[in-house]
């Protein structure tokens, strides 16, 4: 019997899962914790020699209501656009407190 789109994609989403869990805790030597089907969380130290917990969710998205399948180059440029427009208006604004 062949399996069904969600179960491929719970297979590689199970996968990737694995993977990541094995990289933290074999290659970075992180204790890490299964928090969710797909989550891990580890505890790790911040900057400022803070205790704190990193979590990794695995998803696949399924794309818009309307059909459209996700794309995954078409999110990081509009990413890329809208921190662009963030950075120019944060620029505007410091020029024009700059001249005040």
């Amino acid at each position: 019997m062949a399996l069904t789109k969600r179960q491929l994609e719970d297979a590689t989403r199970k996968a990737y899962v694995k993977a990541i869990r094995e990289y933290l805790e074999d290659t970075l030597h992180e204790e890490v914790l299964q928090v969710g089907s797909n989550e891990l969380a580890f505890p790790t130290v911040d900057v400022g020699n803070n205790d704190i917990f990193i979590t990794i969710t695995v998803k696949v998205p399924q794309g818009s209501r309307d059909g459209d399948p996700y794309d995954g180059y078409a999110m990081a440029e509009d990413y890329a656009l809208r921190v662009a427009a963030r950075k120019r208006k944060a620029e505007a604004s410091a020029k024009k407190k700059k001249k005040e």
